[in-house]
């Protein structure tokens, strides 16, 4: 989980449950990107090994029906991208075999902007970011939690490498490689590389930047479509000890103010209108003005929550906080919380210490409430996957403690009904409506 300094968000229409799981560095027991690397054992399946500490106090492995979830959306990956399986050293080009759906995104008519693409699931969003000389293609997860930006290098002999894309200086003749180790820690996998250096494009803008090269990446990257993770977050958690992409943007003065918005689609609805926006929001997703919300410190993007609603009716859970976060796919409440809200959906019981089962076809309405004003979370978003025998669906917001005691963590399950404006200059969010909404 990154550092935070400001967002907006806006009401969308578009959106379902599961996007992806977070790939956030835990570079220490006691830092605030513990928050997501607890969310990438829940939703990769994995088990936490990691401390238990006075900050993050109930890290606990995630329950079975997480497990299996999570290993069901993998399987639902079949499509594949072209190329050929090879590998080896950094110095020489290769072409991988993507074997993961890759939903395209409309090209978008705002300029300083780039199409969000997604695998078909809702399940992870990322766009083609060019990088080196010859601006090689790399599908790069955006991920406003993390800090750290790295590529699956060319000389990776990970399994992962191998169903890829990756990046060396055989793809471009101004890339800069160095000796010196970078390493982020996944669940219970990893990444280990060196630090590197080369031109990055996006949204039509051009910058240099540094990046890890992974060489060894963790066999889960295997089951996703992004070649390496594009850091959205704020600077504080980086192990690289150099500027994020947003500040190089900063530095080449590329943006006339350092906003950045992000806009998710719902693929159930048949609509590639996802895109990412710099400098200048997109109106066109909604109509009004934005609520501001200053945000909480500038350790992660976070922000303060009102209160929860169900079909009108206060939750009267107060006085807490939550990070939101791109690169990870369900809603995280404490399990206190998560009870206190499910007492209110009709016909919805306790499946175990985490996870909530609710009637599949409910149309209780769930509403996060931001500087007091409602943000509804479509229940084609909170309602997943069918429970064998009976009329139940499991539920994609979880009763899990993955930060602090009033710390939440707003992934894609509410993200998706949003448009985003990360506002680094003013250190503040703001929300709004968006136009349409397709429940």
């Amino acid at each position: 989980m990154g550092r935070l300094q400001g967002i907006a968000l806006l009401l969308c229409v578009l959106f379902s449950v599961d996007a992806f799981f977070i790939y956030e560095p835990s570079h220490s027991p006691v830092e605030q990107s513990q928050v997501a690397t607890i969310a990438d054992y829940v939703l990769e399946g994995l088990t936490y090994n990691g401390p238990n500490t006075n900050q993050n106090p109930l890290l606990v492995p995630p329950t079975m029906a997480i497990k299996k979830r999570a290993v069901m959306r993998r399987r639902k990956m079949v499509e594949s991208r072209d190329g050929n399986i090879k590998v080896s050293n950094i110095g020489t080009k290769v072409r991988r075999t993507n074997n993961y759906p890759i939903v395209t995104g409309s090209t978008p008519t705002q300029t300083q902007s780039a199409a969000v693409d997604e695998d078909a699931l809702d399940f992870s969003y990322f766009s083609a970011v060019k990088f080196g000389s010859s601006g090689e293609t790399l599908y790069m997860l955006l991920d406003t939690g993390s800090s750290d930006t790295w590529v699956m290098g060319s000389d990776c002999k990970s399994t992962a490498c191998g169903t890829h894309n990756t990046f060396g200086d055989a793809n471009s003749n101004t890339l800069k490689i160095t000796t010196t180790k970078f390493s982020d820690a996944y669940g219970t996998g990893n990444v280990t590389g060196v630090i590197v250096s080369d031109s990055v494009e996006l949204a039509g803008m051009k910058v240099p930047l540094t990046f890890g090269s992974g060489s060894e990446v963790s066999d889960h990257f295997d089951h996703y479509p992004m070649d390496g993770i594009l850091a959205l977050g704020p600077p504080g958690d980086s192990t690289l000890n150099a500027p994020t992409f947003l500040q190089a943007l900063s530095s080449a003065k590329l943006l006339p103010v350092n906003i950045f918005g992000i806009k998710l689609q719902r693929h159930a609805d048949g609509t590639t209108d996802g895109e990412i926006n710099f400098g200048t929001i997109d109106t066109s997703k909604f109509t009004g003005e934005l609520t501001y919300l200053n945000t909480v410190g500038t350790q992660n993007w976070e922000i303060p929550v009102d209160d929860v609603l169900t079909s009108g009716v206060p939750c009267k859970l107060t006085g807490n906080t939550a990070i939101i976060d791109t690169g990870t796919s369900f809603l995280f409440m404490p399990p206190e919380h998560a009870k206190q809200l499910f007492a209110q959906v009709p016909g919805s019981m306790q499946a175990d210490s985490e996870t909530f089962h609710v009637p599949c076809h409910t149309t209780t309405s769930i509403q996060i409430v931001l500087a007091k004003v409602p943000f509804s979370i479509s229940p084609r978003d909170y309602i997943g996957d069918p429970v064998p025998g009976g009329q139940l669906c499991e539920s994609t917001i979880y009763g899990l403690q993955v930060a602090g005691a009033n710390q939440w963590l707003f992934g894609d399950v509410f993200l998706k009904n949003v448009y985003s404006v990360f506002d680094s200059d003013k250190g503040r969010i703001g929300n709004h409506m968006c136009l349409l909404d397709s429940w």
